[in-house]
């Protein structure tokens, strides 16, 4: 059966590279598998201090450590130790007194994003070529870290230093992810959940921003795997479910793209701006319209949490019954999004 291999989408012309696909196509082993054939020095990272913890090899053997299956097809022993708090080495093993020992120095870190700021006066220059950032879309049960992307940048900032001032290529942040919600803080804060969504609209599995050096890539399955797959218990089970969606044709889990559409803003009277939204009111009160067209009109700031509850107080609950009766239209998933996370 064919899984994928992530780097046959590499360009090293695109530093930051971003892959969405379903549960167990190979994303996180192709990436392994592909830094450790190819002896680059790398960073493992996971969203929080927790599952990072899980990892670990302990006094009591071996944790849910990601190089499990790469160990056994590769014939290889690499496990990851505690260094210091929060700092994990990932190491070669032997058996030493029937117990798993790290032996020689590390070939890559493993940290957490959530910690990673207490950590930021270390030098990773040794492992720095690249950094695999596992999960990061989290399932909607989880917490979130506040400012997920922000936090996200700041420890790229810290893992590359000055790379390129020293006249080295930027670190590879390769950003993997099951296909769960498209309005995550990273994709947020990059501002490419619009250019998502039309991917997803259009059919499309790969974007490249040349001039960002981002690289997007949606991965869809073989029909081999899929075939195989929805076979097995659990997808036989929640067959038709938005799970079985996500994790076997690529389809983000969470999204609702009802009352969503185009509207000509002629018979439309401005109301609000809050954020990236500008609310219009059809004359006759028939539809609201959220779009992204700027027009004179009282103006909010979406990061002030006074002008949040202000948009709730004003407009809140009058936008919240339209949306109820299917009165509102939204020109993008982003923006409704947006909206039905002030009102809801």
């Amino acid at each position: 059966m064919r899984y994928i291999n992530i780097w046959d989408y590499i360009d090293r012309r695109f530093p930051f590279q971003v892959f969405c696909g379903g549960r167990g196509v190979g994303k996180t082993y192709s990436a392994l598998e592909g830094v450790l054939l190819s002896d680059m020095n790398f960073i493992y990272m996971r969203r929080t201090a927790q599952e990072l913890d899980l990892m670990l090899d302990s006094p009591r053997g071996e944790g849910a450590n990601p190089f499990k299956p790469l160990n056994k097809n590769l014939g290889r022993d690499i496990g990851l130790t505690s260094i210091v708090k929060n700092l994990a080495g990932i190491y070669n093993r032997e058996l030493i007194e029937d117990k798993l020992q790290p032996v020689g120095a590390p070939i890559g870190y493993a940290v957490a994003l959530s910690t990673i700021s207490s950590i930021r006066s270390l030098d990773f220059s040794d492992m720095s070529d690249v950094c695999i950032y596992d999960e990061f879309i989290p399932e909607k049960h989880v917490r979130k870290i506040k400012k997920e992307g922000t936090a996200l940048f700041n420890a790229y900032e810290t893992m590359n230093r000055n790379r390129e001032l020293a006249g080295k290529p930027p670190m590879l942040l390769i950003l993997l992810a099951n296909s769960n919600d498209i309005y995550n803080d990273i994709f947020i804060e990059l501002g490419i959940v619009s250019d998502i969504e039309k991917m997803v609209r259009k059919g499309k599995s790969d974007l490249y921003q040349e001039y960002r050096g981002l690289a997007i890539h949606l991965l869809a399955n073989n029909e081999e795997f899929t075939d195989a797959k929805s076979q097995t218990a659990l997808y036989k089970l929640t067959a038709g479910s938005d799970f079985a969606d996500m994790a076997l044709n690529n389809k983000f889990s969470y999204e609702d793209f009802s009352l969503i559409g185009r509207q000509k803003l002629t018979g439309f009277r401005p109301l609000v701006n809050i954020g990236k939204a500008f609310l219009y009111m059809k004359k006759g009160e028939s539809l609201i319209y959220v779009s992204y067209a700027p027009a004179l009109c009282p103006r909010l700031n979406i990061e002030n949490e006074c002008d949040r509850m202000s948009f709730y107080n004003q407009y809140g609950r009058r936008i919240k019954q339209f949306y109820i009766n299917g009165l509102i239209c939204f020109e993008s998933y982003e923006l409704k999004r947006i909206i039905l996370d002030l009102i809801l």
